[in-house]
């Protein structure tokens, strides 16, 4: 990953998360249930030569094999980012050096189910998070 920002913001993400948070992807033989976040939109501000801040749209959801565990996971991954920003009312999310995130806005829900031969389901549950941050040098 090249974009600083959203380098930054994974990094955050993965140490507030904890160690079954992946970025982007996960391989199939990950024990569930596991949360991942992935880039869903934004950044485009970057584009700007003189621009010291961006956002970000990332989803964030927890996979799991039951619904309960999953829309658990939800509440719990809810709690810890919505209105996390250190411009927020509860700033809680882990510094960066060069990044700080400002604010952080749950948006739109996310919800899959996946059936599978042999009536397997995983359950998919979660929100796209908006992260606006501000270069810190």
């Amino acid at each position: 990953m090249t974009d600083a920002p959203l380098q930054a913001l994974f990094e955050v993400l993965a140490s507030k998360l904890g160690s079954s948070a992946y970025p982007s992807s996960v391989d199939a033989d990950v024990a569930r249930p596991y949360t991942v976040f992935s880039w869903a939109g934004g950044g485009r501000e970057r584009m700007r030569v003189r621009a010291k801040n961006a956002r970000y749209t990332i989803s964030v959801k927890r996979v799991a094999d039951t619904l309960e565990e999953a829309l658990a996971g939800n509440e719990t991954i809810s709690a810890a980012l919505d209105d996390s920003g250190s411009q927020d009312y509860d700033p809680r999310l882990p510094s960066h050096p060069d990044w700080e995130i400002t604010t952080v806005t749950e948006d739109r829900e996310i919800f899959l189910e996946e059936a599978f031969e042999g009536a397997v389901h995983i359950y998919h549950s979660g929100h796209q998070y908006v992260f606006t941050m501000e270069r810190r040098n």
